[in-house]
């Protein structure tokens, strides 16, 4: 059973957060009734509510024909919340808060299997092995889940931060609003 990882470079800071192409491929090989998972560990609580809606919003402008079933997860439901999904949606925020969150789940890549996984900025770094924080300028290591070195927000002119970390290990630097697909 493969799973399907969507991994968004971020959006600009201070930008309506609207990337049609990204809602779309999330969408794309989903049934026509769809359970979506919303993950808002890496955001500060007061942003949550205002996340949810402008993410249905975005989901909705983007389904098609297809129903959409909402679930915000909660750190204490959060296996049974991805077991119930199809599509779990880890949003962007801060990249050590979701890790902090996500590293009380034991074989979270088990809890992934089969789904759709879309990820973006801080939600991507996550799922590598090893990840630079633009915002905290720190590199972190991430679940393992890809074996990747991932740097979102990145930026053409920009050093990779993360050329010496392991260096046989493929680098994925996402510029914000790019996507990347990977199977696995």
């Amino acid at each position: 059973m493969k799973s399907k990882f969507i991994l968004h470079g971020g959006f600009a800071q201070g930008e309506k957060q609207r990337d049609d192409l990204f809602f779309q491929e999330m969408l794309k090989d989903t049934p026509d009734s769809v359970k979506i998972l919303l993950v808002y560990f890496a955001e500060p609580e007061e942003k949550v509510q205002l996340r949810t809606e402008q993410d249905q919003e975005e989901l909705n402008t983007n389904r098609g024909l297809k129903q959409l079933t909402f679930k915000v997860a909660t750190e204490t439901s959060f296996r049974e919340d991805c077991s119930w999904a199809e599509v779990i949606y880890l949003h962007g925020g801060k990249t050590i808060k979701l890790m902090e969150s996500l590293n009380n789940y034991q074989n979270i890549a088990q809890m992934f299997l089969g789904k759709i996984v879309a990820a973006d900025s801080a939600g991507a770094h996550v799922l590598g092995r090893f990840f630079y924080s633009k915002n905290s300028k720190t590199i972190g290591k991430g679940l393992g889940i890809l074996p990747l070195k991932i740097m979102a927000h990145y930026e053409g002119d920009m050093p990779n931060p993360l050329i010496d970390v392991e260096p046989g290990l493929e680098t994925l630097l996402l510029h914000e609003y790019e996507i990347r697909v990977i199977t696995s």
